[in-house]
């Protein structure tokens, strides 16, 4: 047990009353007794709550380490940003329905955008919109928002240069899980 103790963070204290414990720390103690018997299978549930920054960074290295050798480890979460961090795979469940399931990386790439600062944002809008590569393209906040690959970043700005739109801003980037969940949710916070 000191071996798992140790591995969680708790080295020292395993003579220690329970209810002295921090909840960041009994739920390190959950965990040890999680790995217990060494399961090839874990099931851990918000494993960081309560936790201080330090101790989250701490754990979310233990549980990729733990996914490792053969082992699945099934995180269930409400911290996206978490998720995202640590898992290699995910399934978004919404009322009780699986509404979409895949690699991390894989999704977030099919969630690529690219955002421009135009001399004519409503010209950019429809030039842009006839290219069959573009996905999506919105106006927000005075910024054009294209979701397209990162990488043709460049062919936007040439296309909106040939049709005398000009592009005084660009940057590139992914949504976070947590705008792909609301996305596929459809869930708006109510």
């Amino acid at each position: 047990m000191d071996g798992l103790l140790q591995k969680v963070g708790l080295e020292g204290r395993g003579d220690h009353k329970f209810r002295t414990y921090s909840l960041g720390m009994k739920q390190r103690l959950g965990l040890a007794y999680a790995l217990l018997g060494d399961p090839e299978l874990l099931f851990l549930d918000e494993p960081t709550n309560g936790m201080d920054p330090a101790g989250m960074a701490e754990v979310r290295d233990l549980i990729r380490s733990l996914g490792t050798g053969g082992r699945t480890v099934l995180l269930s979460s409400h911290l996206l940003h978490e998720v995202e961090q640590v898992c290699d795979s995910v399934a978004i469940l919404s009322r009780g329905k699986l509404i979409a399931q895949g690699n991390v990386a894989d999704l977030l790439r099919s969630q690529d955008q690219i955002t421009l600062k135009t001399t004519d944002n409503d010209k950019a809008v429809e030039v842009l919109s006839a290219l069959d590569w573009v996905e999506d393209i919105k106006i927000e906040d005075g910024e054009v928002v294209v979701a397209a690959p990162s990488d043709r970043a460049a062919d936007l700005s040439t296309t909106l240069g040939r049709s005398d739109v000009y592009v005084t801003e660009i940057s590139t980037g992914q949504k976070s899980l947590e705008s792909y969940f609301l996305e596929v949710t459809g869930d708006d916070g109510e």
